[in-house]
C-alpha cells in the first residue's frame, strides 16, 4: 500500500438493496477473474487494458480503478501480490531502474476466486486442483488435508467447491480465521459415512441441522 492511504474492505460478496453486486464488488472480482485466469504478465497497464475491453470505459478511468482496487484493497488485504519488475523498453531513467511491477493472486486470492460467480464451475475446479497441487509441495505438513479434499472435488465437485465458497465468503466477513476452517470442520462430517452420506451431510451443514 502506497503512503497515506487507507485500506478498503474487500466488496466482492457485497450487494446492493437490490440484491446487484456493488460498483467496488464488480471491480474487485473482475481484477481476481483476470489475475485467475492470465496468460501473460499482468501488469497495471494489462489489467487496464482488459478493464477497457470488459466495461468500455476510458483507459485513464480504467487504469485508475485498477490502481486504487490493487493499492487500496486487494494487496493490503493479502489478496493480491507484486509478482516480480519487468524492465520497460521505454520511459524515465528511473523507470528503467525500478521496473514496471507486475501482479499475482496470494494463496487466499487464489481461495476467493474460486468463489466469484464470474469464473465458470471448470474454471473453479481447475483453481481449485491447482491449489492443492501446490499447498502440497510447500507445506507437507498439510499434504494428507489436501489429498483428502481432492478425493471430495473429484467424487463431489459441486458441494466441494460451495463449501470453499462459504469458507471464502465467512473469512471475508471476519466469522472465521482462516477460509480452511470450514472445510477442516465439515470434514468431521463427512468422515463419519463419506461414502454414503456425503451429500446427506451437506445439506445438513449449510441448513444448521448438523
Amino acid at each position: 500500500m502506497l503512503v497515506g492511504e487507507t485500506v478498503s474492505p474487500v466488496q466482492v460478496f457485497n450487494e446492493t438493496r437490490k440484491k446487484l453486486p456493488s460498483s467496488r464488488g464488480i471491480k474487485q472480482s473482475f481484477v481476481i477473474k483476470s489475475l485467475a485466469l492470465q496468460t501473460q504478465i499482468m501488469t497495471r497497464n494489462v489489467l487496464a487494458k482488459l478493464f477497457v475491453e470488459k466495461f468500455m470505459v476510458p483507459q485513464p478511468h480504467a487504469y485508475h480503478y485498477v490502481f486504487k482496487e490493487l493499492h487500496e484493497c486487494l494487496i493490503p488485504n493479502g489478496i493480491v501480490e507484486e509478482a516480480g519488475t519487468i524492465k520497460p523498453q521505454r520511459g524515465s531513467r528511473i523507470l528503467q531502474s525500478s521496473g514496471i511491477p507486475y501482479y499475482r493472486l496470494t494463496k487466499l486470492g487464489v481461495l476467493l476466486a474460486m468463489s466469484v460467480d464470474d469464473l465458470t464451475f471448470e474454471e473453479r475446479k481447475e483453481l481449485l486442483k491447482s491449489y492443492l497441487i501446490t499447498t502440497k509441495i510447500l507445506n507437507a505438513s498439510e499434504i494428507a488435508f489436501c489429498d483428502q479434499l481432492s478425493v471430495h472435488l473429484q467424487k463431489y465437485p459441486e458441494a466441494t467447491l460451495e463449501i470453499v465458497k462459504k469458507g471464502a465468503r465467512e473469512f471475508i466477513n471476519g466469522k472465521i480465521k482462516n477460509p480452511l476452517e470450514i472445510i477442516q470442520d465439515n470434514e468431521q462430517i463427512i468422515n463419519k459415512d463419506y461414502q454414503q452420506n456425503f451429500s446427506y451431510n451437506f445439506e445438513a451443514y449449510f441448513s444448521g441441522t448438523h
